[in-house]
């Protein structure tokens, strides 16, 4: 398993870079060697994951006027 990720490591720049042929072919080399082609994009995807920082979602709260506040018993 160690030589698995050692390999998929060292393809990792290229098939993030390349475009669907391009990762296809990165499959392919990795195939050759006697890996099967769903553990290789397997390991080819955990070894690109980057962890993403929490977003602030859909947008902030709604603004509403006095008269808006008044009517909704917000006050």
């Amino acid at each position: 398993m160690a030589t698995r990720k050692r390999l998929a490591n060292r393809f990792k720049a290229e098939y993030v870079k390349g475009t669907k042929r391009q990762k296809g072919e990165v499959l392919d080399r990795l195939v050759a060697v006697g890996m099967g082609r769903s553990t290789a994009r397997r390991l080819l995807s955990q070894a690109v994951k980057v962890r993403e920082e929490p977003g602030a979602g859909r947008g902030g709260k709604p603004t509403y006027g006095e008269d808006a506040l008044f009517v909704f018993n917000v006050r």
